[in-house]
């Protein structure tokens, strides 16, 4: 596992982050696997939910971008490219509205 994050408000769920490309996003209570997020090219660095827990971020360490997942079905939302070096973590603003990233090529964006 490279990264984990707990949900949102609630903290039913918790999102892991994997040398293999993948995210998974778990029940916290049973330990239940309950999404798969596949996309990334190599490793996942960073996990992070949005502030309400109904988006995901996840960052590639080989691809260089930054991926938006919707949390309770597992669909790609959008795919955030540019950067020059792996994206090694994201954050969301506390409204949910913007996603900042970090990346090892020194960048940040929003």
């Amino acid at each position: 596992m490279c990264a984990a994050s707990p949900s949102g408000p609630d903290g039913s769920r918790i999102a892991t982050g994997s040398f293999d490309g993948t995210a998974k996003v778990w029940d916290a209570q049973t330990g239940k696997e309950m999404i798969i997020l596949a996309g990334h090219a190599g490793p996942v660095g960073w996990v992070t939910f949005s502030p309400d827990g109904s988006q995901l971020a996840t960052t590639g360490l080989d691809d260089f971008a930054a991926r938006i997942w919707e949390a309770n079905t597992g669909n790609e939302l959008f795919v955030l490219k540019g950067h020059q070096g792996g994206v090694v973590n994201a954050a969301f603003r506390p409204d949910g509205t913007r996603l900042a990233t970090g990346a090892d090529d020194g960048s940040a964006k929003i």
